[in-house]
């Protein structure tokens, strides 16, 4: 399968919707300042294949939401030779019991 476009929300420096298109490249690098986010961009990727971020447990997702978003989610479209698909994951901030 190859990844045609991503659509990030609310995922760690992503608070508002931003979408990658990668239709048209063959090769790519994510390259950026310390901070600027490259890693959010492969945890998308590997959301929205998977639906968790295997560097952090299920309990700690809720962490990666980001700061003032009450969710998170990832979009990807991808194709092969014969299908192209779609995958919507999505996951909420739970209310801190001290609320």
């Amino acid at each position: 399968m190859r990844p045609l476009t991503l659509t990030i929300e609310g995922l760690t420096s992503f608070k508002t919707s931003q979408a990658i298109d990668l239709s048209e490249l063959d090769l790519f690098v994510i390259t950026g300042p310390t901070g600027s986010g490259k890693s959010s961009i492969l945890d998308a990727i590997t959301f929205a294949l998977y639906g968790n971020i295997a560097r952090v447990s299920s309990h700690e997702l809720r962490d990666l939401i980001s700061h003032g978003s009450s969710h998170m989610g990832s979009n990807r479209s991808s194709a092969s030779t014969s299908k192209r698909s779609r995958r919507r994951c999505y996951s909420r901030r739970e209310p801190s019991k001290n609320s």
